[in-house]
């Protein structure tokens, strides 16, 4: 019987370098052919650490396509390899199904498996880490698929891999139904092969030893629909190996009545181990519940902050989680609470994330410098908690403290308070959390650690109060603390207004209304508005002769509109309720932690040119750039940095975008403005409208009559620009590289730059 032709299989090629640049990771190559797709978002990191996403289009591979990647991580990079789904393998297409075991004889008809394969090469340097943690493999009924990685291990190195497949689509009765599933692992250290793992899965095709009957593939695996094999290498991953290991040596054996849900075994290498598993779930699995069984290990398994889910896991979600008492979720970030030092005085990196805190959790700056001072007498401890994640990199969670003497109130702290006053009691206080941190059971882990240090101290009871909501009170309740006396008015109603998130805008309104003059009137207005000030707030009528009219309130301000409380801007631009200050970042005699620390937060955070810091600097400290932070003022009287701004006054590379401080005879009268950022929480509030007006003024003063700048070649932001008063004056240009967009997730147009330039001289005055 004749087979029609297999059509022509699809050849995907991808490269992945990496390299560390002091605390930076950069993608020196990231390049991919169709049907792979690379995509590699920013992460904040103070150390060299990258991700990047191996997808596929239409989200699985076609019977036939090759997929042929190779990776490098070079010396101190840290690279995580993760996809978003489940790898996909759809089943051949021909009509009548290649069996695996009929390779031979189909070759003589001329005829090839219609396979689909991936091969992975990866190079680890040494004192750099791989992890690779995908989603399993699913292959989907009469589906044939080949896997090869070979991993290639500098001494030093370190390596977490993670293989897994499940049985298939069991929703649609999917179980063990596949052709052929083989996958092979090697890794070798210093050109010495360290390990090679096989596995090969298919249809004994009526192949048995006599006298058994021939078992099917799903009864030979059966009741298990998920296996996993864990690849440990190194020293970055020496905690997890080490539970592991003890795990195991407290394992029991014994004759069960019927198959366990899990099962797994740990098989030591010279440099490290393997996990095996299988479940009879895929949530099994990845949970392993009952290789805990309760436990919980010191260490953390590799695991990214925020919503990447980039821990191993094989061993369970929980790994490396700190014991959290009932009903509060667990963390599996490990915490160390590291002392804020006030002798012989405060690091401005300190003092900069303090203040950060205490505007992000709207109660001020105004009292750091007491607690300073109280940190240096010794009556108070604050720790910051900083979280240490898997892949090795260190970021501030948050802070808390332990008061050990309250003046105004006893009952809370005692324990250093004047004889015969004193006694044993201390206040757990100023505990906050980031929102990015919370819900991972970092408040108890915190709690639990100041404990302890209270009891180092002598004390024998911690206090703390919080504010007297059900919600509050019932997670202090639940870590064992009980109401010691009946709840009290401690906090001002007027502060607490302050803190509404309408106060700026009743504010506002209040200005408005006072500020218009009553006057007689030949004819209905368009818009009317009134505004009744209440005890706690305030009441806003308005009518207007059209619907429009209302939502946008143009001639009352846009007093109910989302945006209350603008300052006045141009039309064509949304206003702002934040007075901006234009901070310089000072470079002489040389710059502070707490500056470079902000500009590597922001440049991670837009994810643009990073390494350029110390290039920047040097602009700046020769005067051929100016960068300024952009400041906020909230209303409540709190400062904030709400992003950046730079004016270039020398571009060698494009003398026509600034050339104020070229050498002569090339010196003319243009500026750059460029490297805005500003923090997503401060968008669409205007910011870049009155930004430009400062920096525009402040090119005025330079002795400028040009601002230039550029921007990527798409009509919305080319219309921005026009917005203020931008015009082109070339054609776009291409010069962003294109592998660097697509690793972004964006196309070939973001790699074109529009050049625009707005005239800013004053007008020329004549005497007559």
């Amino acid at each position: 019987m004749s087979v029609p032709p297999l059509r022509k299989a699809m050849h995907g090629r991808g490269q992945a370098t990496l390299e560390a640049f002091g605390r930076d990771a950069v993608f020196s190559d990231l390049s991919f052919t169709y049907p792979l797709k690379l995509i590699s978002p920013k992460i904040p990191a103070p150390n060299p650490v990258a991700i990047a996403y191996v997808l596929s289009y239409g989200g699985g591979l076609i019977s036939g396509d090759q997929i042929d990647l190779d990776v490098e991580t070079r010396k101190e990079a840290t690279l995580i390899l993760l996809t978003q789904g489940s790898t996909k393998v759809f089943p051949s297409r021909t009509i009548d199904r290649i069996r695996a075991s009929d390779v031979f004889a189909r070759k003589q008809d001329g005829i090839t498996l219609d396979t689909t394969r991936q091969s992975l090469e990866a190079k680890v340097a040494s004192n750099s880490n791989l992890v690779l943690l995908p989603d399993p493999v699913t292959c989907f009924a009469g589906s044939i698929y080949s896997q090869v990685q070979t991993f290639r291990l500098e001494s030093g190195a370190s390596l977490c891999v993670l293989d897994w497949y499940t049985s298939g689509r069991m929703s649609r009765g999917e179980e063990w139904v596949f052709e052929r599933y083989r996958s092979v692992n090697e890794i070798w250290i210093d050109g010495k092969r360290a390990a090679r793992d096989v596995m090969l899965l298919e249809e004994p095709n009526g192949r048995s030893v006599p006298p058994l009957a021939p078992r099917t593939l799903k009864s030979r695996m059966a009741p298990y629909s998920c296996y996993a094999t864990l690849f440990l290498i190194g020293s970055a991953v020496a905690p997890v190996l080490s539970y592991v290991e003890q795990e195991m040596r407290s394992i029991t054996q014994f004759q069960a009545s019927s198959p366990a849900e899990l099962i797994w075994s740990f098989s030591p290498l010279e440099h490290g181990g393997i996990v095996r598993a299988a479940g009879v779930e895929t949530e099994t699995v990845v949970g392993m519940d009952r290789v805990k069984q309760g436990k919980q290990p010191s260490n953390t398994l590799f695991r990214a902050p925020g919503p990447l889910r980039v821990s191993s896991e094989v061993i369970g979600q929980d790994v490396g989680a700190l014991s959290t008492p009932k009903g509060e979720t667990n963390t599996s970030v490990n915490i160390e609470l590291r002392p804020w030092i006030a002798v012989p005085k405060s690091s401005e990196a300190d003092l900069e994330e303090l203040k950060r805190q205490r505007i992000a959790c709207l109660w001020g700056i105004d009292r750091i410098h007491i607690w300073e001072e109280e940190v240096r007498n010794g009556t108070r401890y604050i720790w910051f908690i900083d979280v240490r994640t898997p892949v090795g990199f260190t970021d501030v969670a948050g802070m808390v403290s332990l008061n050990l003497y309250n003046s105004s109130d006893l009952s809370l702290a005692n324990l250093l308070a004047p004889s015969p006053k004193a006694g044993s009691r201390v206040e757990g206080s100023l505990l906050f959390i980031y929102p990015k941190y919370r819900g991972q059971g970092i408040l108890g882990a915190a709690l639990r650690e100041v404990e302890q240090r209270a009891a180092e101290l002598g004390a024998t009871t911690v206090t703390t109060n919080t504010r007297a909501l059900d919600r509050n009170v019932q997670i202090y309740e639940r870590m064992g603390y009980q109401q010691y006396k009946p709840p009290e008015k401690l906090y001002d109603l007027q502060q607490m207004l302050a803190r509404s998130a309408v106060a700026p805008v009743l504010s506002y309104v209040e200005q408005e209304i006072r500020s218009i003059t009553p006057f007689q009137a030949s004819s209905s207005a368009e818009l009317v508005r009134s505004f009744s000030p209440l005890e706690h707030g305030g009441i806003v009528r308005a009518a207007g002769v059209e619907t429009e009219a209302v939502v946008r309130m143009d001639r009352a301000k846009r007093v109910i509109s989302q945006d209350v409380g603008a300052l006045p801007t141009p039309s064509t631009e949304k206003a702002t309720s934040l007075a901006i200050e234009l901070r310089p970042w000072i470079v002489v005699p040389k710059s502070s932690e707490a500056d470079v620390a902000e500009l590597k937060r922001q440049r991670i955070a837009c994810g643009w040119y990073a390494e350029r810091i110390p290039i920047w600097e040097e602009e700046v400290r020769n005067g051929t750039r100016y960068i300024w932070f952009i400041d906020v003022r909230t209303p409540a009287g709190l400062t904030d940095v709400a992003g950046m701004v730079s004016l270039n006054l020398y571009d060698p590379s494009d003398l026509s975008l600034a050339n104020l401080r070229a050498p002569w005879p090339q010196t003319g009268n243009r500026v750059e403005w460029s490297l805005l950022y500003v923090y997503s929480k401060y968008r669409r509030q205007g910011f870049m409208g009155a930004v430009f007006r400062e920096t525009e003024q402040k090119a005025v003063e330079l002795g400028a009559t040009t601002i230039t700048g550029n921007t990527m070649a798409l009509s919305w932001k080319v219309k921005t620009y026009e917005r203020m008063g931008f015009k082109q004056y070339k054609p776009p240009e291409k010069i962003y590289d294109l592998q660097q967009m697509l690793a972004r997730g964006l196309t070939e147009e973001h790699c074109y730059a529009a050049f625009l330039e707005k005239n800013v001289s004053p007008p020329r005055q004549y005497r007559l």
